[in-house]
């Protein structure tokens, strides 16, 4: 028993120290942190996703989105890593594939999915299909929520095209 106590102690020293170096900035140091953390717990969820995300802001979507699409077949049911998935695959430049990343989503009523959808319509070529995500997105959001500004700029923009 107090192996797995100082097991847990030591993963969340692991993972304290990657966080601390990702708010530094010291982006090397995080991965190394997250890399040795993954080595004493490869199912750590958390590590999993930094480490995706920090890929993605490295400019490496599609080594992202790969860690990203890992958690999400582990764990299907999490929107939040699906939103990510999405946004690293569109990075990427692959937006028919976080459309269809997205659509559990988007079926759901997400906000999240729904902005992220209607912008890639928007970015496709394909205003009725932003317009009808966007719509439903700001159904789903009031004038409190974070993606309410983007969603009601869009609809603007796609009212005067």
């Amino acid at each position: 028993m107090a192996e797995a106590g100082s097991v847990l102690n030591d993963v969340r020293e692991q993972l304290s120290s990657a966080v601390s170096h990702l708010k530094a900035g010291n982006l090397e140091e995080a991965i190394v942190a997250l890399k040795n953390l993954l080595d004493r717990d490869p199912e750590n969820e958390v590590a999993q996703g930094l480490l995706a995300a920090i890929r993605c802001d490295l400019g490496l979507h599609e080594r992202g989105a790969e860690g990203f699409s890992k958690l999400l077949e582990r764990n299907p049911g999490n929107p939040l890593t699906r939103i990510q998935l999405g946004l690293a695959q569109r990075a990427a430049g692959q937006r028919d594939l976080a459309l269809a990343t997205w659509k559990p989503g988007v079926e759901a009523k997400e906000a999240a999915a729904l902005y992220w959808s209607g912008l890639v319509h928007y970015e496709n070529g394909a205003p009725e299909e932003a317009r009808k995500m966007l719509a439903s997105a700001a159904a789903v959001t009031g004038p409190d929520h974070p993606f309410y500004p983007a969603v009601q700029r869009l609809l603007a923009l796609l009212e005067g095209s």
